[in-house]
């Protein structure tokens, strides 16, 4: 039995399509995900409204993989997962640390539970900037460390 030309070409573009890879599909679940790097909160807002940052107690975000770190007061922890309906953080605790003036406990109080409610991953630039609803966290990129040299 011998199938018409048409139909061997309709074959075999189904046979190229099904076997090549998607690479649109994991560049996008790349996208929403936390890039891996250091970073230094330069603007925050959560329902209340915007955050009061305390210069002398910078807010710090540190990425690799799905590890995040940082510290406001005390140092924190979570795992990253990708964006969409629910968190983008897990597991999301901290040490107990009290600190000096209580501006700082307030700011890592509201931080955290801001952080706890992201949704959301975008990267106008060179900025991180983390949402959710009623909760937009920006980050610059952390200053490299200064060298001894």
């Amino acid at each position: 039995m011998r199938l018409p030309i048409p139909l061997l070409l309709l074959l075999g573009l189904l046979v190229l399509t099904g076997c090549g890879s998607d690479t649109s599909a994991r560049a996008g679940q790349e996208d929403d995900r936390l890039p891996d790097g250091s970073w230094t909160l330069i603007e925050a807002r959560d329902a209340a409204g915007a955050l009061a940052l305390v210069d002398a107690r910078p807010v710090t975000l540190e990425v690799a993989d799905t590890e995040v770190r940082g510290q406001v007061c005390n140092t924190y922890f979570a795992t990253a997962g990708a964006s969409g309906d629910g968190p983008l953080l897990t597991g999301l605790g901290a040490t107990e640390m009290g600190c000096l003036p209580a501006s700082v406990m307030e700011l890592e109080s509201r931080y955290l539970a801001a952080l706890g409610a992201v949704t959301g991953v975008e990267r106008p630039g060179n900025a991180l900037v983390l949402t959710g609803d009623a909760v937009r966290l920006t980050f610059e990129p952390a200053p490299a460390p200064a060298t001894g040299d």
